[in-house]
C-alpha cells in the first residue's frame, strides 16, 4: 500500500474519530439535560395530600426511632 493511501486512511479514520467523539459529547449533555430537569431528585420526592373527608384517608406510616 502506497505512503500516500496508508496517509489518506489515516485522517480519514482520525476524522471519524473525531465525529464519534462529538456525537457521544451531544449523548452525554443529552443525558445530563434529561436527567437534571426530569429525573431531578427533587422532583421525584414523596408527595403529600390532605382531606377533611374520613373516608378517602389512607393510613400513614410513621418511621421508627
Amino acid at each position: 500500500m502506497p505512503v500516500d493511501k496508508m496517509v489518506q486512511k489515516r485522517q480519514t479514520m482520525e476524522w471519524q474519530i473525531d465525529e464519534y467523539r462529538s456525537i457521544n459529547r451531544l449523548f452525554d449533555e443529552f443525558r445530563n439535560n434529561i436527567f437534571d430537569t426530569v429525573m431531578r431528585r427533587a422532583n421525584m420526592g414523596a408527595r403529600s395530600a390532605a382531606s377533611t373527608d374520613d373516608s378517602l384517608r389512607l393510613p400513614t406510616i410513621k418511621k421508627k426511632r
